[in-house]
């Protein structure tokens, strides 16, 4: 047979192989329509957090306890009402000869409330604050924790998708082998490198599926449903700079609600001990009346007010001032963590969006050409059976790597906002609580495209 006749039959041999790998295509997947598969984007996951997961319900509640605490610390004391009657018959005699009858009827009122309201109204206050801080500290690490899921289950499935195309392009090349081995074109031994490489790409995938599974029990514990398909617009190709590292610090010192409710819970503890002070008489109260004697009224008033003369107090006094200053060593601690915080989340977010723009520029078209012109060689019997593997096997590597550091990117830009103290976190890069003089440093919303290596990864069977 001539060299030509076996072009040709090589080139039928291919065309056959490619026809019955597009039919490999129609294996059944899941769509966003199918019966019990729900599509969410992270900001519709982050929406469902913040009105129906417990523990936001749970520091809520907390406030409305701080509120009502509040309500009673700026009570007043309730007056007492006292009748007295003196030197009266006794039932059933009369009266005592040479004796007036007495009758008083006054009111006593307790003066502790009064003096100590100052105290325990500023005490609460701050308690109603710290309560405050640590609801919006509870929505923001609840959103943080949702957020992460919802990235695990994205990457979960593109590696997902991705495992299964390689898959099915090394089955399709496997089919292809084949054929070559029964025409004597190349040796069986090309043929079992092509069987293990792709035997070992099934059983990447049934990993792969285990770690969706997980990840998409872990997020459904967030969205309540029984199945979900993470939905991620990419970020661009263009961001604009962050602001600086010391604006950032700054707006966390005034912004982050754990340090809100840290300062106030040190104010309150100040306000503890002026209320301790405050509390040195605690039974002191006053009295204003009539009193009726022989037909003659007349007024009374008086004051109690006990004499702090062994000074049982003391002792509580000194416990509130070390409260107060282990409270507030406790929040400059908390304060230089969060400071720390901050500078680690500002240098990753700032990390990783340079290297997803430096990804964005052409990454993966570049892998995906390297591939298909090392199959266009190997057809023509330029470079062995192992380079073609090893191409098939860098371009799973690098989508891998590139959803990878997408979604660490965005989840970076969540954890900035989130150090920083904003009130809300947003999908996109975007830090709107700090304020600025000059647009430049503002980080705007690129413009969201589909991503579409996050729902269907592009497909290409050995050709």
């Amino acid at each position: 047979m001539s060299f030509a006749s076996q072009r040709l039959r090589a080139v039928a041999l291919l065309i056959v192989a490619c026809s019955a790998s597009l039919g490999s295509q129609s294996r059944p997947r899941d769509r966003v329509g199918d019966a019990g598969v729900h599509a969410f984007t992270l900001d519709s996951v982050l929406a469902r957090v913040a009105i129906f997961h417990p523990l936001s319900a749970a520091a809520a509640d907390r406030v409305d306890a701080a509120l009502g605490s509040r309500t009673t610390a700026r009570a007043l004391g309730n007056p007492t009402l006292s009748w007295q009657e003196e030197n009266g018959a006794l039932p059933g005699g009369s009266a005592p000869p040479g004796m007036t009858r007495e009758i008083s009827t006054f009111a006593m009122i307790p003066l502790a409330p009064i003096y100590q309201r100052s105290a325990r109204a500023r005490q609460a206050d701050r308690l109603v604050d710290a309560a405050n801080g640590e609801l919006g500290a509870t929505r923001q690490r609840v959103a943080l924790d949702a957020a992460r899921a919802f990235y695990r289950l994205a990457m979960a499935q593109t590696s997902l998708r991705t495992s299964s195309d390689s898959r099915d392009w090394l089955d399709s090349l496997v089919r292809y082998t084949q054929l070559r081995v029964r025409e004597g074109a190349v040796a069986e031994v090309d043929l079992m490198r092509t069987q293990v490489e792709r035997d070992r790409t099934a059983g990447d995938l049934a990993l792969t599926q285990i770690e969706a599974a997980r990840a998409n029990a872990a997020l459904t514990a967030y969205v309540a449903v029984d199945s979900i398909i993470a939905t991620v617009a990419d970020t661009g190709a263009r961001l604009a700079p962050l602001p600086p590292l010391e604006q950032v610090m700054a707006a966390a010192r005034r912004l982050r609600p754990d340090l809100v409710a840290a300062r106030a819970r040190s104010e309150a503890a100040q306000a503890a001990r002026s209320l301790e002070q405050a509390s040195i008489m605690r039974e002191a109260s006053g009295m204003v009346g009539s009193k009726s004697m022989g037909g003659v009224q007349s007024f009374i008033a008086g004051i109690t007010i006990p004499i702090p003369f062994f000074d049982p107090n003391r002792g509580e006094i000194r416990r509130a001032a070390a409260v107060s200053r282990a409270v507030a060593q406790e929040s400059a601690w908390m304060e230089s963590q969060a400071i720390a915080d901050v500078a680690s989340a500002w240098e990753t977010a700032r990390i990783l969006s340079e290297q997803i723009v430096r990804l964005q520029q052409g990454f993966l078209r570049r892998a995906e050409d390297a591939r298909r012109i090392t199959v266009a060689a190997y057809r023509e019997g330029a470079v062995p059976l192992v380079q073609v593997l090893d191409a098939s096997r860098a371009l799973a590597d690098v989508r891998d790597l590139y959803y990878r550091t997408l979604f660490a990117q965005q989840l970076s830009i969540l954890e900035l906002n989130a150090a920083i103290g904003a009130t809300e976190l947003a999908t996109m890069p975007t830090i709107a609580s700090i304020p600025t003089n000059s647009t430049s440093n503002a980080i705007p919303n690129p413009k969201r495209t589909p991503m579409r290596g996050t729902t269907q990864p592009n497909r290409e069977e050995f050709r």
